[in-house]
């Protein structure tokens, strides 16, 4: 601990419960994560079908992967949000931390 002129100032360091909070936010990001990577792999999966149906010409088919990509993306974008929202949450933490 550093000593200044108007005595010892402790390091600033984040309270138990700002911890879990950050814990908590850590592992939000990490299922986040875990979510984009699964969601990017099944709308690969849904591209390379799609391409096959519109080779064979099949509509219903496109139809229904068309709605199953939208709703990956949508996936993707609601987890793009929370991601956002998190690191606000983990930004405003430290800046009370000091």
């Amino acid at each position: 601990m550093e000593v200044l002129a108007d005595g010892p100032r402790p390091i600033p360091s984040p309270s138990d419960a700002q911890l879990e909070e950050l814990f908590v936010l850590t592992n939000r990001a990490h299922a986040r994560a875990a979510a984009c990577n699964q969601t990017e792999h099944e709308i690969t999966c849904i591209q390379n079908t799609l391409g096959a149906a519109l080779a064979a010409d099949k509509l219903d088919l496109e139809m229904m992967l068309e709605r199953a990509l939208e709703n990956g993306r949508q996936c993707l974008i609601q987890l793009d949000a929370e991601d956002e929202d998190d690191n606000l949450a983990a930004i405003n933490i430290w800046k009370q931390v000091g």
